[in-house]
Formats: structure tokens, C-alpha cells, sequence
């Protein structure tokens, strides 16, 4: 008689190995997102280290501005000019830069009409774990850090030692002289500013206290493509509707859907454009840098009010130990 499997045996073959499939399928995924999250730290690395390399090549004085100002040749047309534009050169980008520059004087980031400048995939700009398309531009991932919204409500609920520092607002677009409300209200307590820029001697929580940059993506709506990002060269919009900054407001990973409105009550499950949460495509939190150039992974559990003292540069909010 010839020897060959019978059908019991092959089935219990085969459950055997499917069992094997299924038990090393989730170490595989924990690997790759292991990888996509060291990439993912570098790039916010390299980019923070971009942030000191321009503000050591314009005197060292200020950090670079996170939405543009006219002394830095932008045109007065409604977008300035975003973070990444002003970082191109410190990025190994100083070919798409050079495009770029010679026309800031008189167009604006939203006039600029080169769409092969704009379309332009720069991987930097980007997180590993980044699933959505990008045929609409070269959308952004990382935003710099606006500061923290604080409210006297909130200062007033925080236990004597732990309260927080109300921070002073803009209060028009310095393009169009408009209300900046109608997007949420943009505090003058980060690293990066609107229309503004940042002295190093400012930062007097200290850099390696204050955050820089972070991880941001957000749906407007299931299904659609994040309604926080936008194309890498763009800095805002009127009514100063940010789109390089973003300012912390609530939670990270929070789910919110964007309202405009001059009110900045929280309705249930809305929130202005400009006070998006950070958030990312990474299980359990979000990677920030810090003023210093490092980058820490911070859990999603973290409380709101220790993220807004990491938020802001000269609060003088005490930090418990261990709280990050």
C-alpha cells in the first residue's frame, strides 16, 4: 500500500500552521510599527534640528517663525508661508527653496501657483504609519507647537501649586485685520507664534521643558482625509486660521470634528481649527520634540494641564517629577 496523509492529518496540519500564522502575525506588525515609530522619532529630530540650524544662520537670536512676517519677504495676499518653507534649506531641500524665494515678495503661499513646487512629496514631512493619500499635495504631518489654551475657569478648578498662567492672545489676522477668533483663539506662549517670532531667551521654562513640534492628523468627518493638514507650503489662511501650528487645547488622540465659530465653547465633540488635538497614527500616544532637539513618546493617558506646561515657554509652571 502506497503511505500518504490522511484527510484528519492534513486538517490538523493545517490548523497547526494556522495557528503558527496567527501567533507570529501581531510580533510582525509590533516589529514594523517598532521601526515606523524610530522613523518616525528621527524626523521630528531632524526637523527640530533644522528649527536651531535656521536660528543659527539669522543671528542666532529667534527661533524661525512658525507662520510668516513681512520682513521675511511674504506677500500680502491671504496664507503666509508656513514652518517647512523657512526650514527647506536645512532640510536638503534648497532646490524646491530656491523656487520658491524668489517670488515670496509678491505672491502669497496661497497665490503661489507652481503646483509641481507644491505637489512636491517631501518623506520628512511625514510619519511612517501615514495611511491616507496624498494626490490632493504633499500633506503635512508635523505642526509646531502655538502654546496652550488656558481659560480662568480652568486656572480656577487646579489645586493651590498647580495652577496656570493665563497667556495674552492675538487678537487680529496682522494680514487682513480680521477677527483670528472665528478659528479659536492663538495664545502668544509657544515656540512658535503666529506672525511672530520667538526669542531663544524667551523660553525661560527652559528648552528642554517646552515643546516644539508634534504629530497631528485629524478627521473632519469618517472617511475623509485629515482636515487638520494641509499642503506643506502653507502657513494660514484669513481669520488666521493655522494650518503649520496648532495650539494645545485638550487631550492627545482626543477625536474631535472641526467648528468655526468667534465662540470658543466646547460643544460635544467639536473644537476650533487652530485648537485641534495632536494626534497620531501610533497606538497609546504622540511624539513631540522639544526645544532642546529631543523627542520623547508621551502616553495618550496624560493629564491636560501637564501637557499645557509643557506647552508654553515662559509660564513658569512648576513640572512634578515624574509627571512625563
Amino acid at each position: 500500500m502506497k503511505k500518504a496523509f490522511t484527510l484528519v492529518e492534513l486538517l490538523v496540519v493545517i490548523a497547526i500552521i494556522g495557528m503558527l500564522v496567527g501567533l507570529l502575525l501581531p510580533a510582525v506588525q509590533q516589529a514594523r510599527e517598532a521601526a515606523r515609530k524610530v522613523q518616525c522619532t528621527n524626523n521630528l529630530r531632524q526637523l527640530s534640528l533644522a528649527c536651531h540650524n535656521h536660528t543659527s544662520s539669522h543671528g542666532g537670536d529667534f527661533f524661525p517663525p512658525g507662520i510668516g512676517l513681512e520682513d521675511y519677504g511674504d506677500g500680502t495676499g491671504y496664507g503666509a508661508y508656513g514652518l517647512n518653507v523657512y526650514l527647506l534649506p536645512y532640510l536638503e531641500q534648497m532646490g524646491l527653496y530656491q523656487q520658491i524665494e524668489p517670488t515670496m515678495k509678491t505672491l502669497s503661499a496661497w497665490s503661489y501657483s507652481n503646483q509641481t513646487v507644491k505637489q512636491a512629496q517631501i518623506a520628512m514631512l511625514r510619519c511612517p504609519s501615514w495611511h491616507w493619500p496624498v494626490s490632493s499635495g504633499s500633506l503635512i504631518y508635523y505642526h509646531g507647537v502655538c502654546g496652550a489654551f488656558v481659560t480662568q475657569a480652568e486656572v480656577d478648578a487646579l489645586p493651590e501649586g498647580e495652577k496656570l498662567r493665563i497667556p495674552t492672545w492675538y487678537t487680529q489676522d496682522p494680514k487682513t485685520g480680521n477677527s483670528q477668533n472665528v478659528c479659536g483663539k492663538v495664545p502668544r506662549n509657544g515656540i512658535f507664534a503666529f506672525a511672530e517670532k520667538v526669542a531663544l531667551s524667551s523660553c525661560r521654562d527652559g528648552l528642554s521643558q517646552t515643546l516644539m513640534l508634534g504629530e497631528l492628523y485629524q478627521q473632519d468627518t469618517e472617511g475623509a482625509i485629515p482636515g487638520g493638514c494641509r499642503n506643506w507650503i502653507l502657513g494660514n489662511y484669513t481669520h488666521a486660521g493655522m494650518y503649520s501650528l496648532k495650539v494645545i487645547r485638550v487631550g492627545l488622540n482626543e477625536k474631535r470634528a472641526r467648528k468655526d465659530s468667534s465662540s470658543d465653547t466646547l460643544d460635544a465633540g467639536n473644537i476650533p481649527f487652530n485648537h485641534f488635538p495632536f494626534r497620531s497614527d501610533h497606538p497609546g500616544g504622540v511624539h513631540f520634540s522639544r526645544g532642546d532637539g529631543s523627542v520623547q513618546f508621551y502616553s495618550e493617558g496624560i493629564e491636560t494641564s501637564i501637557l499645557k506646561r509643557l506647552a508654553t515657554r515662559n509660564g513658569g509652571e512648576v513640572l512634578k517629577e515624574g509627571s512625563f
